[in-house]
């Protein structure tokens, strides 16, 4: 009887961990395109990512995505970024989709995060 209590415990707490860490990553993604912070994005990364940006579009190891996307902020400094929807996929991977206001307008930007990485960023027009 100890012993299923235990194991049930334990299951109750992994999976608490587990919802934990994943709103975690969304707020630090979510902080770092507000603030411009390609630093605490790359930290995410997957290696490779697939990066979409308005001047280039291809699957790049991290330090190669790292330098696109601070060239990117550098030319466009962000000055916000507003949550549309997030959510899970039926596969368990999760999305952010929201808009990246910067000081060259305004961009829709998507997130897919499997495993706590950014699988793929997209940040378009």
């Amino acid at each position: 009887m100890k012993t299923r209590f235990f194991c049930l415990a334990a299951c109750v707490v992994l999976f608490s961990l587990s919802i934990a860490l994943r709103a975690q990553t969304s707020s630090q993604v979510q902080n770092a395109l507000k603030n411009g912070n390609a630093e605490a994005l790359v930290q995410s990364f997957a290696d490779p990512i697939d990066l979409r940006l308005p001047n280039s579009d291809d699957t790049y190891d991290k330090s190669d995505a790292a330098r696109y996307l601070q060239v990117f902020f550098l030319q466009n400094r962000p000055t916000a970024f507003s949550l549309k929807h997030e959510g899970t996929a039926p596969n368990g991977a999760k999305f952010i989709i929201g808009t990246l206001q910067t000081t060259s307008g305004s961009y829709r930007t998507s997130l897919v995060i499997r495993q706590n990485q950014i699988q793929e960023l997209s940040i378009e027009k």
